[in-house]
């Protein structure tokens, strides 16, 4: 074994695959540096997503010539001198790896001039191989720019998503880059289009606000408490505006956005209770922290942190928020039996007392070929009060006018031919008597599986023309969402779903397949982005309206902890015995299980 010392270029290559892994790398290590520079006004411009040109141009304090020629070496900073230092960084920068390693895979150019110089000088970097700096004129401030990326490492450049992509992860990015500081003005250009624009606020509020949406960010909740010389401010959603992932979460620590799943799980824990497990809050959580209380200095992209007291920071999130969300008006503890796992009930409006709620429905399916009873998709797609009262006055409706004469209808028998028996459990589950023994219906799964079946078959019967709408329903979406829905644009529209986008966070929907008419756009979205983002690739037409549809009839379906009235499980039992083949629901969970009268003597010992 022979030990050699890499060469320089190796080296900076090494370092780039720790810093540099696509485009909104680079951005991230730029606008730092223009934040750390007392920028007040940064504009960052793309092509091609950042793989021909990444531009950050910002008006902080400037560098002379002299310091050009040392920015562009390794370890090379002015945020840090000694090792002390390091336990109380202040900056979003102090590694001083940036700049040489994006030097080393691309061609870089740095112009920038300081208040006290009359001109400006450049420095240039084309693959590692530096050119000595020069007079340039240019405006007060610093301008880098960063010109195919990626260039002479084609391994890491087929790695790279598409242009939309990349141009929505930079989005992605700086959003949370502007949240913290309300101060400075950010401008993205893309394709010489102006695609974000945050100006100068006079507070996180205002800023969060404009980063959500006036929609949900003038409901959030103010959080400010402290707890030592940690403090805490933080905006949150009320107990009744929640998403279905948790990509609306944020955490910032001393202005920087990280990665800890500690305190992620604090907001969990703050809503415990509050909310269904499967739901996620919009949190914006800003911590001020002792510097020396925190070691940042754990990895290159210092998006990972370490606390030296990490259950103080969880338990002021927690009390912090949980006492703001018991405060506000509506806020309610979930009645979650104790024989019930806590993660398996959802609240939902019923037309059941409470104190119906906690006894089990028990009822019977008379002998009769009544046929599926009326249960379709509501407005909006949820089971409201409303809805659920009207398809049960249905459900007896139906069943008073085929009863025959004389024929009791309230008892578990009807006549001499013994009526289908069934009980709901833990609202959750049905309990069937069979002829065989007995049947335990998934209520979830069955209705799920009902729902997906009734709505694919109306897409390849007659509903196969679109709603086209008088006035287009515009829904607001994060950047990554809006790439990921234009990027698949064409496969939409085939479904039935014309969209178009509307402004630089919105969407315009121009159309809606007819079975889906009645389903609240923002939902139909939401299970489309569900469904893109689960895959690898782009699905095909029948495979992006399966998988869109079974995400909608997910959504719509009655959940676990849904108290619901007998002729709507009556509805559920019929479907089951009616379609045998219906075995799953659309992702594949079984809607039921038996336990026949042969198993039930086996464990009791009736038989040997």
């Amino acid at each position: 074994m022979t030990l050699r010392v890499l060469p320089p270029e190796v080296a900076n290559r090494i370092a780039a695959g720790e810093v540099v892994e696509r485009p909104a790398s680079v951005v991230k290590e730029l606008v730092e540096n223009a934040l750390d520079s007392g920028a007040r006004r940064i504009v960052v411009e793309l092509e091609d997503g950042g793989l021909k040109l990444i531009r950050v141009t910002d008006d902080g304090c400037g560098m002379s010539s002299d310091e050009l020629a040392l920015c562009i070496l390794p370890h090379a900073t002015s945020k840090i001198s000694d090792v002390d230092d390091l336990f109380r960084v202040a900056t979003y920068g102090f590694r001083g790896e940036a700049l040489p390693s994006i030097g080393s895979v691309a061609r870089l150019q740095i112009t920038s001039r300081m208040t006290s110089s009359a001109v400006g000088s450049r420095i240039v970097v084309d693959a590692g191989v530096v050119s000595p700096p020069s007079d340039a004129g240019a405006p007060l401030g610093t301008s880098v720019e960063v010109r195919n990326l990626f260039f002479n490492v084609p391994a890491r450049r087929k790695f790279l998503k598409s242009v939309r992509a990349e141009s929505a992860a930079i989005s992605e990015l700086l959003l949370k880059m502007v949240l913290p500081d309300p101060g400075f003005s950010l401008e993205l250009r893309s394709e010489d289009r102006l695609t974000l624009n945050f100006p100068a606020v006079r507070s996180r509020r205002e800023r969060v606000v404009d980063a959500v949406g006036d929609a949900d960010g003038s409901r959030l909740l103010d959080v400010e408490c402290e707890r030592g010389t940690s403090r805490l401010q933080a905006f949150v959603s009320p107990v009744d505006l929640v998403k279905a992932t948790a990509r609306s979460q944020h955490i910032f620590v001393n202005g920087r956005w990280i990665k800890d799943r500690k305190l992620s799980f604090a907001i969990v824990e703050a809503y415990r209770g509050l909310i269904m497990p499967k739901d996620h809050p919009i949190a914006f959580i800003f911590l001020s922290v002792d510097p020396a209380e925190v070691d940042v200095n754990v990895h290159p992209t210092k998006s990972e942190v370490r606390f030296r007291d990490p259950d103080s920071l969880f338990s002021l999130i927690v009390r912090g928020v949980r006492s703001r969300l018991e405060a506000a008006p509506g806020a309610h503890r979930l009645n979650v039996p104790n024989v019930m796992p806590f993660d398996s009930v959802r609240p939902r409006d019923s037309a059941v007392s409470r104190d119906a709620r906690r006894a089990p429905v028990l009822g019977s399916v008379p002998p009769l070929n009544l046929g599926v009873l009326p249960w379709d998709m509501p407005e909006g797609g949820v089971f409201t009060k409303q809805v659920l009262e009207s398809s049960a006055s249905d459900a007896q409706a139906t069943r008073d006018s085929v009863a025959p004469p004389d024929v009791p209808q309230s008892g578990l028998f009807l006549g001499n031919a013994p009526a289908i028996r069934f009980l709901q459990v833990h609202r959750s589950y049905v309990v069937v008597e069979t002829v065989r023994g007995i049947r335990i219906l998934d209520q979830h799964a069955l209705h799920e599986r009902k729902l997906f079946d009734e709505l694919m078959g109306r897409l390849s019967t007659r509903d196969v023309e679109d709603q086209l709408l008088l006035v287009p329903e515009v829904v607001e979406l994060g950047p990554i969402d809006l790439a990921t829905i234009l990027d698949h644009a064409e496969s939409l529209s085939s479904v039935g779903l014309s969209v178009e986008p509307f402004g630089s966070v919105a969407i315009a929907l121009r159309s809606v397949p007819l079975p889906l008419r009645n389903v609240a756009p923002r939902r139909v979205f939401e299970a489309v982005i569900e469904t893109l983002r689960a895959g690898h690739r782009a699905p095909s037409r029948d495979e992006l309206i399966r998988d869109v549809i079974a995400n909608l009839a997910c959504r719509s379906a009655v959940k676990f902890g849904d108290s619901l009235p007998e002729p709507l499980i009556e509805t559920l039992v019929r479907y089951e015995l009616e379609h045998p083949e219906a075995r799953n629901c659309p992702h594949g969970r079984n809607v039921a299980l038996e336990v026949s009268l042969a198993d039930l003597e086996l464990r009791f010992q009736r038989k040997k």
